[in-house]
């Protein structure tokens, strides 16, 4: 009976590469995803600060005009 060599498939280095490159593209597009996160949500807490605001302003001038009359 013939016995075959068993070969184990190493990854070559430019198998390797291409798998670093991905590694890479994939963090930058998380660090990315996870900026815009941020940001989005900065900008909603900023917007929710803005309408308090206003809120606050319309409920003092209406204070105000009601303690006149």
């Amino acid at each position: 009976m013939i016995s075959w060599p068993r070969f184990e498939k190493q990854p070559s280095n430019e198998s390797n590469a291409v798998g670093d490159a991905v590694n890479q593209m994939v963090a930058r597009e998380r660090a990315s995803a996870a900026e815009n996160m941020r940001q989005l949500q900065a900008a909603r807490a900023a917007e929710a600060k803005r309408q308090r605001a206003e809120s606050l302003a319309a409920a003092a001038v209406l204070d105000t005009d009601f303690k006149r009359e």
